[in-house]
């Protein structure tokens, strides 16, 4: 966090004095870095794997990140990550967690949001061509 701004995620550089923020591999983008004015905590892994990423990509190119914060549900499957949409008036998100196999899947769903309800407009499992952990 710099001021009011959250960034995330970053990566810890070797030297553990410098993160690095705003890497897009996607786009391209190196990402910049900070100084940290106090070291990092210790790093608490879980004990199993997880099927969360940061960034995926799925088999037909749209892109998604994770869901930072407060999000909403559709059919009790939580919105967990928000993805490019060709169309504005479009909100193309990932409902739920990713399912993990030989071949990565998504419920990627195109949903509305009236009178303060998510509802799926439609919904499919698709294909995850990358994953970013």
């Amino acid at each position: 966090m710099v001021d009011s701004g959250i960034f995330d995620p970053c990566f810890a550089l070797e030297d553990g004095e410098v993160i690095v923020c705003g890497a897009n591999p996607v786009t391209g983008e190196a990402g910049f870095k900070l100084n940290l004015t106090e070291p990092l905590p210790e790093s608490e892994l879980p004990a199993e794997p997880t099927n969360n990423a940061w960034l995926v990509e799925l088999a037909d190119g749209t892109i998604c990140g994770f869901a930072t914060g407060a999000t909403g549900a559709v059919d009790e499957k939580r919105i967990n990550y928000l993805c490019r949409s060709p169309e504005a008036e479009k909100r193309v998100v990932i409902l739920g967690d990713l399912q993990p196999g030989e071949i990565w899947q998504a419920e990627k769903a195109i949903v509305s949001f009236n009178e303060g309800v998510f509802s799926a407009e439609e919904s499919e499992i698709v294909a995850i061509r990358t994953v970013w952990k």
